[in-house]
């Protein structure tokens, strides 16, 4: 149990997808926060995280901004190192059929329902407040939010 989050070791592993506001809050942090046991969990192959050259895109492009590289945790040797672990062991699904979804309050939010969509991740852990406050988007299902940020999608 992670967070409140029961994992099912005997189907199937859990399919997860950090939002980059997560990561980066992940990768400027010190101490044990809930993304740290994700990765953990993910480090011994008991959680798959999924991404997509659109969120690996933006993930790069973000920590580039001179508002981060200025951060007193800013650790390039770290952040580095952290990325080459995850381009190399996220599980990858191609955004081809690109769908815009008018009903977003940010546009860039897109990709990662997009990711939800055609990784049929029940997980999306995220600290961005325009996919936390969403309700429901008409195409989608529910997203349920709990109180570590965590969407957690509602497939029935």
């Amino acid at each position: 149990m992670i967070g409140g989050i029961r994992i099912n070791l005997y189907n199937q592993f859990m399919l997860v997808i950090l939002d980059t506001s997560v990561i980066i809050a992940f990768l400027l942090s010190t101490g044990k926060n809930f993304v740290r046991e994700i990765i953990r969990q993910a480090k011994d192959g008991k959680i798959k995280l999924i991404a997509s050259k659109e969120t690996i895109s933006e993930l790069k492009k973000t920590l580039t901004h001179q508002s981060i590289k200025k951060l007193p945790n800013y650790k390039p040797h770290l952040i580095a190192s952290f990325i080459a672990w995850y381009q190399y062991n996220a599980v990858y699904y191609s955004l081809e059929n690109k769908k815009i979804f008018k009903e977003l309050r940010d546009i860039n939010d897109n990709i990662f329902i997009q990711l939800i969509l055609v990784s049929k991740s029940k997980y999306l852990i995220t600290g961005d407040e325009d996919l936390l406050t969403m309700k429901k988007i008409p195409t989608l299902p529910l997203l349920k939010i709990n109180n570590e940020g965590c969407c957690h999608l509602n497939l029935n």
